[in-house]
C-alpha cells in the first residue's frame, strides 16, 4: 500500500522530483498513445515500489521507466518496448537494467499488476450516478474526457498521493461538472458521496484540491 514515502522510506528523493518524473512518464504515454490507463497503472506501481524500497536519486527515472514497461505490457494493446524507453531516457538506462528492475518492481507489487485505477472508478460512477443519466451523449462524453484529464493531473500531484482513487474519481467528476458549467454540481457531490459510502465533505475537499490544480482552459462552458 502507498505511504508518505518521502518522509519514511526515501532519503534522497523529494516531492518535486516525483513531479518531474511523472511528467516525463506522461509525455512518454502521450507520445506512444498508450492511453491514460497505462499511465495511471505505472504511477500506482511507482508509488507502491517507492513505499517499500529505498532507491538513489539517480535511479528514479530507471524505476519510472520500469513501471511504464510493466504497465504497458499489462494494459496496452501495443506495449512500449524496453528499447523505446531507453531512447526516451536519452540512453541513461539500459535494456539490461530495465529487465533486472522489472523483477524487483514485480516483487514489491507481489505480482499484483491488476488494480482499479481512478479511471475505472470513474466509469463505474458515470454508469450509476442519477444526475448524469439525463445528460445528452455529447455532454457526457465531454464531461468524462475532462474528468479523465483531471484524474491524470491528480496522479502527478504528490499532495494527493494518499487520497483514495475512488474519491479522486468522484472529485474529478464533480470538478469537471462544475468547470463545464453544468447545473447542480452540489447535488452531484452528494450523490457521489452516497454511492461511495463516504462523507460528502471528503468529496468536496478533494474536488476543491483538484480545482486548484486544474488546467487553465478548463472553464469552458458546455453551452458555448
Amino acid at each position: 500500500s502507498k505511504a508518505d514515502y518521502f518522509s519514511t522510506v526515501q532519503r534522497e528523493l523529494r516531492p518535486h522530483m516525483r513531479r518531474i518524473v511523472t511528467d516525463w512518464m506522461l509525455e512518454v504515454c502521450e507520445d506512444q498513445e498508450a492511453g491514460p490507463e497505462v499511465f495511471l497503472l505505472a504511477i500506482h506501481y511507482l508509488d507502491t515500489f517507492l513505499s517499500t524500497t529505498t532507491i538513489r536519486k539517480s535511479q528514479f527515472q530507471l524505476v519510472a521507466a520500469t513501471c511504464l514497461l510493466l504497465a504497458s505490457k499489462f494494459s496496452a494493446v501495443v506495449a512500449i518496448s524496453a528499447l523505446q524507453l531507453v531512447l526516451y531516457t536519452d540512453h541513461s538506462v539500459t535494456v539490461e537494467e530495465l529487465v533486472q528492475w522489472e523483477q524487483q518492481v514485480l516483487n514489491s507489487l507481489q505480482w499484483q499488476l491488476s488494480t482499479p485505477t481512478s479511471n475505472s472508478f470513474l466509469e463505474q460512477l458515470v454508469a450509476r450516478l442519477p444526475s448524469l443519466a439525463s445528460l445528452p451523449a455529447p455532454h457526457l462524453a465531454r464531461l468524462q474526457d475532462h474528468a479523465r484529464t483531471l484524474t491524470t493531473i491528480a496522479s502527478t500531484e504528490y499532495s494527493l498521493l494518499l487520497a483514495p482513487r475512488s474519491i479522486m474519481a468522484g472529485a474529478a467528476l464533480t470538478a469537471a461538472h462544475s468547470g463545464l458549467g453544468l447545473p447542480a454540481s452540489d447535488i452531484l457531490a452528494t450523490q457521489v458521496a452516497e454511492l461511495l459510502g463516504c462523507p460528502r465533505d471528503q468529496v468536496v475537499r478533494a474536488t476543491t484540491a483538484l480545482v486548484k490544480i486544474d488546467l487553465p482552459n478548463s472553464q469552458t462552458n458546455m453551452t458555448a
